[in-house]
Protein backbone atom coordinates (compact mmCIF):
# COMPACT_ATOMS: atom_id res chain seq x y z
CA UNK A 1 0.00 0.00 0.00
CA UNK A 2 2.77 2.36 -1.35
CA UNK A 3 1.16 6.09 -1.34
CA UNK A 4 3.16 6.74 -4.26
CA UNK A 5 0.65 4.10 -6.21
CA UNK A 6 -2.13 5.69 -5.82
CA UNK A 7 -4.25 2.22 -7.33
CA UNK A 8 -2.53 0.53 -4.79
CA UNK A 9 -3.21 3.14 -2.08
CA UNK A 10 -6.87 2.80 -3.35
CA UNK A 11 -7.67 -0.40 -3.31
CA UNK A 12 -5.49 -1.35 -0.06
CA UNK A 13 -7.71 1.34 1.47
CA UNK A 14 -10.72 -1.34 0.25
CA UNK A 15 -8.96 -4.16 1.74
CA UNK A 16 -9.18 -2.43 4.91
CA UNK A 17 -12.63 -1.50 4.49
CA UNK A 18 -13.36 -5.15 4.16
CA UNK A 19 -11.39 -6.23 7.43
CA UNK A 20 -13.28 -3.41 9.38
CA UNK A 21 -16.64 -4.48 8.44
CA UNK A 22 -15.66 -8.26 9.07
CA UNK A 23 -14.46 -7.42 12.18
CA UNK A 24 -18.48 -5.38 12.92
CA UNK A 25 -19.97 -8.38 11.82
CA UNK A 26 -18.05 -11.04 14.38
CA UNK A 27 -19.20 -8.37 17.17
CA UNK A 28 -22.70 -7.94 18.81
CA UNK A 29 -24.27 -5.12 17.13
CA UNK A 30 -27.50 -4.69 16.17
CA UNK A 31 -28.21 -5.99 12.46
CA UNK A 32 -29.61 -2.72 10.91
CA UNK A 33 -26.09 -1.21 11.75
CA UNK A 34 -24.47 -3.80 10.38
CA UNK A 35 -26.38 -3.87 6.71
CA UNK A 36 -26.44 0.31 7.05
CA UNK A 37 -22.41 0.02 7.69
CA UNK A 38 -21.92 -2.68 4.60
CA UNK A 39 -24.70 -0.41 2.25
CA UNK A 40 -21.86 2.65 2.98
CA UNK A 41 -19.05 0.65 2.37
CA UNK A 42 -20.55 -1.01 -1.18
CA UNK A 43 -21.63 2.61 -1.94
CA UNK A 44 -17.57 3.85 -1.41
CA UNK A 45 -16.56 0.80 -3.29
CA UNK A 46 -19.07 1.53 -6.37
CA UNK A 47 -17.31 5.28 -5.92
CA UNK A 48 -13.55 3.92 -5.48
CA UNK A 49 -13.90 1.61 -8.37
CA UNK A 50 -15.12 4.11 -11.04
CA UNK A 51 -12.22 6.40 -10.27
CA UNK A 52 -9.79 3.13 -10.70
CA UNK A 53 -11.89 2.43 -13.77
CA UNK A 54 -11.21 5.93 -15.33
CA UNK A 55 -8.03 5.94 -14.29
CA UNK A 56 -6.85 2.62 -16.10
CA UNK A 57 -8.63 3.32 -19.18
CA UNK A 58 -7.26 7.45 -19.63
CA UNK A 59 -3.45 5.86 -18.91
CA UNK A 60 -3.80 2.50 -20.94
CA UNK A 61 -5.76 4.80 -24.15
CA UNK A 62 -2.82 7.00 -23.92
CA UNK A 63 0.12 4.45 -24.54
CA UNK A 64 -2.19 2.84 -26.61
CA UNK A 65 -2.72 5.76 -29.00
CA UNK A 66 0.25 8.17 -28.98
CA UNK A 67 2.34 6.84 -31.81
CA UNK A 68 6.41 6.75 -29.93
CA UNK A 69 8.66 9.80 -31.30
CA UNK A 70 12.36 10.18 -32.34
CA UNK A 71 13.81 12.64 -29.55
CA UNK A 72 15.61 14.59 -32.70
CA UNK A 73 12.60 15.00 -34.56
CA UNK A 74 10.02 14.98 -31.84
CA UNK A 75 7.11 17.96 -32.21
CA UNK A 76 6.56 20.10 -29.11
CA UNK A 77 4.20 19.12 -26.70
CA UNK A 78 3.01 16.49 -25.34
CA UNK A 79 4.78 13.04 -27.21
CA UNK A 80 5.84 9.50 -26.18
CA UNK A 81 9.41 8.41 -26.20
CA UNK A 82 11.06 5.02 -25.67
CA UNK A 83 14.84 4.95 -25.35
CA UNK A 84 17.54 4.04 -22.36
CA UNK A 85 18.00 6.02 -18.62
CA UNK A 86 21.84 8.08 -19.69
CA UNK A 87 23.14 10.19 -16.74
CA UNK A 88 23.22 13.80 -17.70
CA UNK A 89 26.54 15.78 -17.89
CA UNK A 90 27.55 17.49 -14.60
CA UNK A 91 24.52 15.86 -13.05
CA UNK A 92 25.93 13.29 -9.68
CA UNK A 93 24.76 10.14 -9.04
CA UNK A 94 21.94 10.03 -6.40
CA UNK A 95 21.82 7.74 -3.40
CA UNK A 96 18.41 6.73 -1.66
CA UNK A 97 18.79 4.85 1.56
CA UNK A 98 20.31 1.52 0.72
CA UNK A 99 23.42 3.79 -1.23
CA UNK A 100 23.08 1.95 -4.38
CA UNK A 101 24.28 4.83 -6.86
CA UNK A 102 21.05 5.68 -9.36
CA UNK A 103 19.48 7.83 -11.09
CA UNK A 104 16.46 8.63 -9.23
CA UNK A 105 14.88 6.99 -5.49
CA UNK A 106 11.97 6.90 -3.98
CA UNK A 107 11.99 5.51 -0.32
CA UNK A 108 9.17 4.96 2.11
CA UNK A 109 10.02 3.87 5.47
CA UNK A 110 6.45 2.22 6.96
CA UNK A 111 6.34 0.93 10.59
CA UNK A 112 3.57 -1.82 12.27
CA UNK A 113 1.05 0.15 14.07
CA UNK A 114 1.40 0.46 17.89
CA UNK A 115 -1.03 0.26 20.50
CA UNK A 116 -3.54 3.41 21.39
CA UNK A 117 -4.09 4.54 17.77
CA UNK A 118 -6.82 4.53 16.16
CA UNK A 119 -5.98 3.31 12.78
CA UNK A 120 -4.45 0.26 14.97
CA UNK A 121 -7.61 -1.61 15.97
CA UNK A 122 -7.48 -3.82 12.89
CA UNK A 123 -3.46 -3.69 13.27
CA UNK A 124 -4.21 -5.16 16.45
CA UNK A 125 -6.71 -7.38 15.89
CA UNK A 126 -5.61 -9.47 12.70
CA UNK A 127 -1.76 -9.19 14.05
CA UNK A 128 0.43 -6.86 13.30
CA UNK A 129 0.12 -7.26 9.26
CA UNK A 130 0.11 -4.23 8.19
CA UNK A 131 2.48 -1.43 7.89
CA UNK A 132 1.88 2.31 8.24
CA UNK A 133 3.70 5.14 5.71
CA UNK A 134 5.98 7.49 8.06
CA UNK A 135 8.50 9.19 6.15
CA UNK A 136 9.10 9.02 2.15
CA UNK A 137 11.30 10.85 -0.21
CA UNK A 138 11.95 11.09 -4.02
CA UNK A 139 15.06 12.38 -5.50
CA UNK A 140 14.16 15.31 -7.90
CA UNK A 141 17.33 16.11 -9.64
CA UNK A 142 17.61 15.74 -13.61
CA UNK A 143 18.98 12.09 -15.62
CA UNK A 144 18.28 11.98 -19.39
CA UNK A 145 16.82 9.42 -21.93
CA UNK A 146 18.78 8.61 -25.08
CA UNK A 147 17.37 7.32 -28.07
CA UNK A 148 19.49 6.44 -31.20
CA UNK A 149 18.68 10.61 -32.18
CA UNK A 150 19.79 12.52 -29.72
CA UNK A 151 18.91 12.92 -25.83
CA UNK A 152 16.50 14.64 -23.48
CA UNK A 153 16.77 16.04 -20.14
CA UNK A 154 14.00 15.24 -17.62
CA UNK A 155 12.43 16.74 -14.82
CA UNK A 156 10.80 14.12 -12.88
CA UNK A 157 8.94 16.53 -10.50
CA UNK A 158 5.07 15.67 -10.74
CA UNK A 159 5.64 12.68 -12.28
CA UNK A 160 3.99 9.29 -11.83
CA UNK A 161 7.08 6.97 -11.77
CA UNK A 162 7.15 3.15 -12.50
CA UNK A 163 10.30 1.26 -11.87
CA UNK A 164 11.11 -2.18 -12.30
CA UNK A 165 13.86 -2.06 -9.84
CA UNK A 166 12.41 -2.54 -6.15
CA UNK A 167 14.43 -3.19 -3.17
CA UNK A 168 12.76 -4.17 0.32
CA UNK A 169 14.31 -4.31 3.84
CA UNK A 170 13.76 -4.76 7.40
CA UNK A 171 15.35 -2.47 10.53
CA UNK A 172 13.34 -3.46 13.64
CA UNK A 173 9.95 -2.56 12.73
CA UNK A 174 10.08 -0.94 10.27
CA UNK A 175 9.97 -1.93 6.86
CA UNK A 176 12.27 0.36 3.88
CA UNK A 177 10.93 0.25 0.48
CA UNK A 178 13.39 1.76 -1.91
CA UNK A 179 12.85 1.75 -6.23
CA UNK A 180 15.28 2.93 -8.16
CA UNK A 181 16.20 3.93 -12.47
CA UNK A 182 19.69 3.06 -12.90
CA UNK A 183 21.73 3.92 -15.65
CA UNK A 184 21.24 1.76 -19.02
CA UNK A 185 17.50 0.88 -18.03
CA UNK A 186 14.99 1.07 -21.01
CA UNK A 187 12.62 3.73 -20.41
CA UNK A 188 9.36 4.60 -21.35
CA UNK A 189 8.30 8.20 -21.10
CA UNK A 190 4.87 10.36 -21.83
CA UNK A 191 5.53 14.53 -21.10
CA UNK A 192 5.81 17.45 -22.58
CA UNK A 193 8.52 17.64 -24.75
CA UNK A 194 10.18 20.95 -25.18
CA UNK A 195 13.49 22.06 -27.64
CA UNK A 196 15.67 25.12 -26.94
CA UNK A 197 17.82 25.89 -29.48
CA UNK A 198 20.48 28.65 -28.50
CA UNK A 199 20.87 29.89 -31.71
CA UNK A 200 17.38 31.07 -32.53
CA UNK A 201 17.41 33.08 -29.04
CA UNK A 202 16.99 36.74 -29.42
CA UNK A 203 20.40 38.66 -29.50
CA UNK A 204 20.76 42.51 -30.07
CA UNK A 205 24.65 43.05 -29.94
CA UNK A 206 23.61 47.04 -29.64
CA UNK A 207 21.67 46.29 -26.60
CA UNK A 208 24.67 44.30 -25.46
CA UNK A 209 27.24 46.45 -25.74
CA UNK A 210 25.24 49.05 -23.80
CA UNK A 211 24.56 47.09 -21.02
CA UNK A 212 28.40 46.41 -21.24
CA UNK A 213 29.38 49.60 -21.18
CA UNK A 214 27.21 50.83 -17.95
CA UNK A 215 28.66 47.20 -16.04
CA UNK A 216 31.86 49.30 -16.98
CA UNK A 217 30.66 52.74 -15.77
CA UNK A 218 29.27 51.64 -12.76
CA UNK A 219 32.24 51.32 -11.62
CA UNK A 220 34.82 54.31 -12.04
CA UNK A 221 38.10 52.56 -10.51
CA UNK A 222 37.69 49.97 -12.39
CA UNK A 223 37.35 51.37 -15.69
CA UNK A 224 39.67 54.16 -15.19
CA UNK A 225 42.33 51.11 -14.57
CA UNK A 226 41.29 49.24 -17.37
CA UNK A 227 40.81 52.07 -19.90
CA UNK A 228 42.94 54.93 -18.91
CA UNK A 229 45.98 54.08 -21.02
CA UNK A 230 47.86 57.53 -20.56
CA UNK A 231 47.11 57.58 -16.13
CA UNK A 232 45.55 61.05 -16.71
CA UNK A 233 42.44 60.28 -14.04
CA UNK A 234 39.84 60.26 -16.80
CA UNK A 235 38.38 58.39 -20.02
CA UNK A 236 39.79 60.50 -23.03
CA UNK A 237 38.20 60.29 -26.40
CA UNK A 238 41.04 57.61 -28.28
CA UNK A 239 39.55 55.97 -24.62
CA UNK A 240 36.60 55.86 -25.20
CA UNK A 241 37.14 54.61 -28.61
CA UNK A 242 38.84 51.25 -27.28
CA UNK A 243 36.14 50.91 -24.62
CA UNK A 244 33.13 50.68 -27.46
CA UNK A 245 35.60 48.68 -29.19
CA UNK A 246 36.16 46.18 -26.52
CA UNK A 247 32.34 46.16 -25.92
CA UNK A 248 31.73 45.32 -28.86
CA UNK A 249 34.32 42.36 -29.10
CA UNK A 250 32.53 40.95 -25.88
CA UNK A 251 29.29 41.27 -28.02
CA UNK A 252 30.40 39.42 -30.59
CA UNK A 253 32.20 36.81 -28.15
CA UNK A 254 28.60 36.15 -26.31
CA UNK A 255 26.89 35.45 -29.50
CA UNK A 256 29.20 33.27 -31.23
CA UNK A 257 28.87 31.01 -27.94
CA UNK A 258 25.12 31.32 -27.76
CA UNK A 259 24.87 30.03 -31.40
CA UNK A 260 27.95 27.33 -30.58
CA UNK A 261 25.90 25.62 -28.00
CA UNK A 262 23.99 22.57 -28.70
CA UNK A 263 20.33 22.23 -28.97
CA UNK A 264 18.61 21.15 -26.10
CA UNK A 265 15.47 19.11 -25.37
CA UNK A 266 13.28 18.91 -22.28
CA UNK A 267 10.90 17.05 -21.04
CA UNK A 268 8.79 17.88 -18.14
CA UNK A 269 4.48 17.70 -16.54
CA UNK A 270 2.44 18.99 -18.97
CA UNK A 271 -0.18 20.89 -18.85
CA UNK A 272 -4.10 20.70 -18.75
CA UNK A 273 -3.60 17.75 -16.08
CA UNK A 274 -2.31 15.41 -19.23
CA UNK A 275 -0.29 12.81 -17.50
CA UNK A 276 3.41 12.46 -16.76
CA UNK A 277 4.81 9.31 -16.80
CA UNK A 278 7.86 7.37 -16.52
CA UNK A 279 8.52 3.68 -16.44
CA UNK A 280 11.49 1.18 -17.36
CA UNK A 281 8.30 -1.07 -18.17
CA UNK A 282 8.12 -1.53 -22.06
CA UNK A 283 4.86 0.13 -23.74
CA UNK A 284 3.29 -3.35 -23.60
CA UNK A 285 3.50 -4.36 -20.18
CA UNK A 286 2.70 -0.82 -18.96
CA UNK A 287 -1.17 -1.17 -21.02
CA UNK A 288 -1.38 -4.24 -19.90
CA UNK A 289 -0.51 -3.11 -16.04
CA UNK A 290 -3.42 -0.17 -16.57
CA UNK A 291 -6.26 -2.46 -18.53
CA UNK A 292 -6.04 -4.88 -15.72
CA UNK A 293 -6.75 -1.78 -13.33
CA UNK A 294 -9.62 -0.67 -15.46
CA UNK A 295 -11.00 -4.13 -15.65
CA UNK A 296 -10.78 -4.51 -11.51
CA UNK A 297 -12.24 -0.92 -11.33
CA UNK A 298 -14.93 -1.62 -13.00
CA UNK A 299 -15.75 -4.70 -11.21
CA UNK A 300 -15.71 -2.76 -8.06
CA UNK A 301 -17.91 0.04 -9.67
CA UNK A 302 -20.40 -2.42 -10.45
CA UNK A 303 -20.51 -5.16 -7.78
CA UNK A 304 -20.23 -2.45 -5.58
CA UNK A 305 -23.35 -0.32 -6.57
CA UNK A 306 -25.48 -3.68 -7.06
CA UNK A 307 -24.61 -4.77 -3.63
CA UNK A 308 -25.84 -1.36 -2.71
CA UNK A 309 -29.16 -1.10 -4.04
CA UNK A 310 -29.63 -4.32 -2.91
CA UNK A 311 -29.04 -4.45 0.85
CA UNK A 312 -31.07 -0.52 0.40
CA UNK A 313 -34.12 -2.78 -1.36
CA UNK A 314 -33.90 -5.41 1.51
CA UNK A 315 -33.84 -2.42 4.33
CA UNK A 316 -36.85 -1.09 2.82
CA UNK A 317 -39.07 -3.72 2.03
CA UNK A 318 -38.89 -5.58 6.15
Amino acid sequence: MHRSNPLGLATGALFLGVLLLAWYALHDFPLISKIALGIVYCALLSMVGFWIWQHGQRRARLIEDIPTSNIATAPQGYVELLGRAVQLENEPLMTGRSGTPCLWYRWEVARRGEAGHAHDLVTTLFSNLFFWPEQSESSQYCFGIEDSTGTARIFPYQAEILSAHQQIWYEGDARITEERIMPGDALYVLGDFSTHDPGQTPFNKMDEVSTQISVWQADPISLLHRFDTNRNGRIDPDEWEDMHREAFRLARQKETELISRPIAHRISAPEHDRHFLLSTRPPETLAGHYRFWRSLGLVFFLGGGALAIWMSGWILLR
